[in-house]
């Protein structure tokens, strides 16, 4: 009842008040992996990245192999600009789903981030495969291509990327600035 409580006060946004009852089930169940990676969601949201990335990582010290809490430490670690943990997180979720076009995809951005743009353009083509109705992977390939110098062949991906999510405007800049740099 108590873990029951605690997701009802985070659907309506009471954020403190979910912290107190993930605490006192945690307190009665402290192997509880969903409980910790639910209290680093809450601390996320409340922009508490310290706490979060604790309970997160309390949640993969009893479960090694939960790959959301993997996942959602490499997405703060990818906000941070802290690229080389963020690979490290999202290279742990590959190994544990190796099938997942999201996380080869923010795989796929880390590398990218880290100037590594072969490993980040088979990442994202990976992702691509598995999941082709993904604009990520279209977006990424478009612009590790472009970075490379290859802009027309760049505009191909990112022209499938505004496709996807024709309502993302960030999607429709980078292909604007790739169209306006091919003249």
């Amino acid at each position: 009842a108590i873990y029951e409580i605690a997701y009802c006060y985070e659907r309506i946004g009471n954020f403190d008040k979910c912290i107190e009852f993930y605490t006192k089930y945690i307190d009665n169940n402290p192997y509880s992996f969903t409980a910790w990676y639910n209290l680093g969601n809450i601390y996320f949201l409340k922009n508490n990245i310290e706490k979060a990335l604790w309970a997160y990582d309390y949640s993969i010290i009893i479960n090694d192999e939960f790959a959301s809490a993997h996942f959602n430490m490499g997405n703060i670690y990818m906000q941070t600009q802290e690229y080389a943990k963020a690979l490290e997180a999202y290279k742990k979720c590959e190994a544990i789903d190796p099938n997942d076009g999201l996380t080869l995809s923010y795989l796929g951005e880390a590398y990218e981030r880290l100037e590594q743009y072969e490993e980040a353009l088979d990442c994202y083509r990976r992702s691509k495969d598995i999941t082709p109705d993904l604009a990520e992977p279209w977006l990424g390939i478009g612009i590790v291509l472009e970075l490379q110098g290859e802009t027309n062949q760049a505009i191909n991906f990112l022209n499938q990327a505004v496709q996807i999510q024709p309502e993302n405007a960030n999607y429709r800049m980078v292909l604007a600035e790739a169209l306006y740099k091919a003249e």
